[in-house]
């Protein structure tokens, strides 16, 4: 809107060659553009501030941590990602049983002394 203001009162002082006429006039074209400039910054400034914070959400580039992985229904894949965990369940149980094994040890040895 100041832009078309400004515009406005360019074309108002077109032909008028008395200075004392051209002078409140460019004064208030000045005024006016500085605050366009003011305005125009405020608005780049707040355009960035909003990018900054939406940006993140809808960037299609990156991957949404709180989505699903995509599942696959191929028997073979479920069988060795079943075969997987039942060998990570051993492992933890054998690790299990080692520690307590140590911590019951521990707890005879101090009795017997």
């Amino acid at each position: 809107m100041l832009d078309n203001r400004i515009r406005d009162l360019r074309d108002s002082i077109k032909g008028v060659s008395d200075a004392k006429q051209r002078q409140p006039v460019e004064a208030e074209i000045d005024t006016s553009r500085v605050q366009a400039d003011i305005l125009r910054l405020q608005a780049r400034d707040a355009h960035a501030a909003g990018d900054r914070l939406y940006w993140p959400i809808f960037n299609l580039d990156l991957k949404n941590p709180n989505a699903p992985e995509e599942e696959s229904h191929d028997p073979d894949v479920l069988l060795d990602k079943y075969k997987t965990l039942l060998g990570q369940i051993d492992e933890t149980e054998n690790r299990l049983k080692s520690e307590l094994a140590e911590a019951l040890a521990h707890h005879f040895v101090g009795e017997d002394a």
